[in-house]
């Protein structure tokens, strides 16, 4: 750069210059590349109106510095110009500017955006370059990542990308060329999915579980809990009333189900109680402080485990609750 920077401005050699400039910085000293491929645009634009491949090569340059420095939302403008461009007069870059509008969208979040999109590009590959060309494997490949890393994707949004990840795996054995077999036969992908898939799998049996066992207590305490009241927030709703303590002996001591598991949670919250102190709020009945039996201690450990799954595996609390969830499940005869 320095030793063209004496030339004209239209000069060839000192365009190259600036853009090789551009390029090295960027690989380092990002920040200070940033205004060089701003520049090279601005010269392209100005004194080669005509040249629109390399005005799109410079603006992707632009879009990747952006990209760098976390400006994600300029990246993506940029991003969709070119987008708009091929679309509308080069077919063989439509697809892989496509493809980077919604790797811009994914770092922004916006999944569905990025889904939509590369259906279409999906659609418009198989059509011009068939099932098992390197660039259908690209957007499949990266449809299969937007679903797996859209929080909102379902069980069956997962299936769908755990068959496009296993496309991939399986037609990269077909391509000549060792980089493309790398990049499309790398299982991390394909084996992310399988463990969103299974976790959703396991969170669907732990919540018919839990839904089975605050029936079985309900449906129990039923035909006692008639007229009754809940000493928990005294309302006069008698759906779903339980007593599973030694309340029963007194003659009181229903209280719904769902006030009793949002009793202990807060009660664990507001005073900051020690593992064990906190379990007790799930075991014991707050008003003869016996503890819950039958289907109500089932429903309670179950409902417990739920709150504290998702700790770490040696937290205290984590561990007290499912010890006590497998105590009332050998007490019920479920295990």
């Amino acid at each position: 750069w320095k030793t063209y920077l004496g030339r004209p401005e239209r000069d060839g050699s000192r365009c190259l210059a600036l853009r090789v400039l551009g390029d090295a910085l960027c690989v380092s000293r990002t920040e200070e590349a940033l205004p060089v491929f701003e520049a090279y645009l601005e010269l392209r634009r100005r004194c080669w109106p005509g040249t629109t491949e390399e005005i799109r090569k410079a603006k992707a340059n632009l879009a990747c510095c952006l990209t760098l420095l976390d400006r994600h939302d300029e990246a993506l403008e940029l991003r969709h110009e070119i987008f708009a461009v091929c679309k509308a007069s080069d077919a063989h870059q439509t697809i892989p500017s496509g493809v980077a509008v919604t790797d811009a969208l994914l770092q922004l979040n916006r999944y569905a955006e990025a889904k939509t999109i590369l259906r279409e590009l999906l659609a418009q590959s198989r059509q011009v370059y068939g099932e098992h060309d390197r660039c259908t494997l690209t957007v499949i490949k990266s449809l299969a990542q937007a679903i797996c890393l859209d929080g909102s994707s379902s069980y069956e949004d997962l299936g769908e990308a755990e068959t496009l990840a296993l496309k991939c795996l399986n037609f990269a054995r077909l391509l000549r060329d060792k980089s493309s077999i790398d990049t499309f036969t790398d299982r991390s992908l394909f084996d992310t999915i399988r463990h969103k898939k299974g976790a959703l799998e396991q969170e669907a049996r732990e919540q018919e579980a839990l839904r089975a066992a605050a029936e079985a207590a309900i449906s129990e305490c039923a035909s006692i809990s008639k007229g009754a009241r809940c000493y928990v927030c005294l309302g006069d709703d008698t759906e779903g009333l339980v007593r599973g303590c030694g309340c029963e002996k007194l003659g009181y001591g229903f209280a719904h189900l769902r006030c009793l598991v949002v009793h202990a949670g807060l009660a664990a919250q507001v005073n900051e109680l020690t593992a064990t102190e906190n379990r007790v709020r799930w075991e014991k009945c707050a008003l003869c402080g016996i503890g819950f039996r039958g289907s109500v201690g089932t429903a309670m450990a179950r409902h417990c485990w739920k709150t504290y799954a998702d700790r770490p595996s040696d937290d205290e609390n984590r561990l007290l609750a499912l010890y006590r969830l497998g105590w009332n499940l050998a007490l019920s005869g479920a295990v």
